[in-house]
């Protein structure tokens, strides 16, 4: 990530994996607990903060969740609830939500649905086709700035392409303050949900997105 960048601050030795996600006309709170989280255990918590009380040897995701105009977003690490199938759904219902997942490993995805529906995923480090319902608003930016710009970092482009359209921009202070925080455990396997076989016929070849239940299920 270019250092003038408003999102420098996300980088691969600080945060080896991360999910983000943007949610259009819902409170921080409200994400959390579609997540997972009880009020109750719901905290504002600094960065520092989040994690010092992280609970020691656990496999709980670190939730932290803030607002920006009418979208809230959830910076999620140690985990990857954000991405799944069943909290896509929950998220975009009745609203449009975009979510952007590094696991760090050579998986860089997003995912956009509106209305419980997925109408684009992708996988951000290769040309791949998108597959959902349409349209493919992002994948069709990103297909633009891969050929104009050859050997660019996708995930820059994916970030501000997201700053440009919507308007949304995390900057350091922001991600380093005060946030609503919460601890979650991940999802059973079972519990993560699958989308439907997707009605759109453009092709798409299943891979790393296997794992996260990103690929459409065989017919």
């Amino acid at each position: 990530m270019k250092s003038n960048s408003p999102w420098s601050w996300i980088d691969s030795n600080r945060y080896p994996s991360f999910c983000l996600s943007f949610t259009r006309n819902i409170t921080p709170t409200r994400v959390l607990e579609i997540y997972g989280a009880t009020p109750g255990v719901i905290s504002k918590l600094s960065e520092e903060e989040s994690v010092n009380v992280r609970p020691k040897a656990s496999e709980m995701s670190t939730l932290r969740a803030g607002s920006i105009a009418e979208w809230s977003f959830c910076f999620e690490t140690f985990g990857l609830i954000g991405v799944t199938p069943k909290i896509l759904k929950k998220l975009s219902e009745g609203r449009e939500a975009i979510v952007i997942f590094s696991g760090g490993d050579g998986m860089d995805t997003l995912d956009r649905c509106v209305d419980s529906t997925r109408c684009e995923s992708f996988d951000l480090l290769t040309s791949r086709p998108a597959y959902g319902e349409g349209p493919f608003l992002i994948k069709s930016a990103m297909d633009k700035h891969r050929s104009a710009n050859p050997g660019d970092l996708m995930l820059p482009a994916v970030f501000n392409f997201i700053t440009c359209h919507y308007g949304l921009v995390i900057d350091e202070i922001t991600a380093r303050g005060k946030l609503a925080t919460a601890y979650v455990p991940p999802l059973p396997l079972d519990q993560s949900g699958n989308w439907p076989p997707s009605t759109n016929k453009k092709p798409a070849e299943r891979g790393l997105g296997a794992s996260l239940h990103l690929d459409p299920p065989p017919e």
